[in-house]
């Protein structure tokens, strides 16, 4: 039986609670910050979704209609 290792892990600081919550993802989700600003919506709203599959309730990424790229992008690049 093989188990994936985490690739990537993100700390953050939850002030409301007092701690530190670290999550970690199976993969980079892109290569650079250039890579980023190239995604489409489809690309962006995937690399949200991977993040979302890890993260509190309370920290996802909203990836609804209404929301634009460029805050969906902004979402990620704060997170990492």
């Amino acid at each position: 039986m093989s188990t994936q290792r985490a690739r990537l892990a993100i700390q953050q600081d939850d002030q409301p609670l007092d701690a530190i919550v670290v999550t970690t993802l199976p993969c980079y989700p892109f290569c650079c910050h250039e890579d980023l600003l190239m995604m489409t919506r489809h690309q962006l709203i995937e690399v949200a979704a991977l993040f979302n599959a890890h993260l509190p309730c309370a920290m996802q990424i909203e990836v609804s209609e209404t929301v634009t790229d460029a805050h969906i992008r902004h979402c990620i690049e704060t997170l990492v």
